[in-house]
């Protein structure tokens, strides 16, 4: 009886641990061209860095810390009408075959989710001598290709990935820009 007991307040004690974890706050995020729930700690840029619509940053962990995770959402616009997803796979492929060192595809594969057809990607690259893991989702509509990317750094690119599949499953297309 007393091991039973034990066993009990053991399992009491655990399951308090990990369901009392804090979950994180969320907060919606939305403008003309799209909406997301991002971590209400995460901060926001809208300056169109390298032509991004927006980009979500991770709060540093520490004074050292060198990276900020994010997800950022683009749209690129084609004059080709008839462009398709298995083009941009090969011209995303086609790019990251020229950026140099450390670049490795680990998946890429045509996919289908709620929100229609879409081009996963995931690879690895360093940047600034980091060691970065990237994961894409790349819709086409109307002739524009709309882009969410989770990038992390190697090591931390785990600890990461449910906050950002949270935020890319979050994601609704509202209107691709012109």
């Amino acid at each position: 009886m007393k091991q039973f007991k034990l066993l009990l307040t053991t399992i009491i004690l655990f399951s308090n641990f990990v369901f009392g974890q804090n979950a994180p706050k969320w907060k919606d995020f939305t403008n003309t061209t799209f909406s997301i729930q991002v971590p209400s700690n995460w901060q926001i840029d809208t300056n169109h860095v390298m032509g991004t619509l927006a980009i979500f940053y991770s709060p540093l962990e520490a004074a050292n810390d060198r990276f900020k995770e994010n997800v950022n959402v683009l749209v690129q616009k084609h004059q080709e009408t008839s462009f398709t997803l298995e083009q941009y796979r090969t011209i995303s492929e086609q790019q990251l075959g020229k950026m140099g060192v450390g670049v490795g595809i680990n998946e890429s594969e045509l996919k289908e989710d709620q929100k229609g057809a879409y081009y996963h990607l995931v690879y690895t690259m360093t940047s600034g001598g980091v060691l970065l893991k990237i994961r894409s989702k790349a819709y086409l509509i109307k002739g524009a290709v709309f882009l969410i990317t989770y990038t992390a750094t190697f090591v931390d690119y785990e600890k990461y990935e449910k906050l950002a599949e949270q935020m890319f499953n979050s994601l609704q297309i509202t209107a691709p820009k012109a």
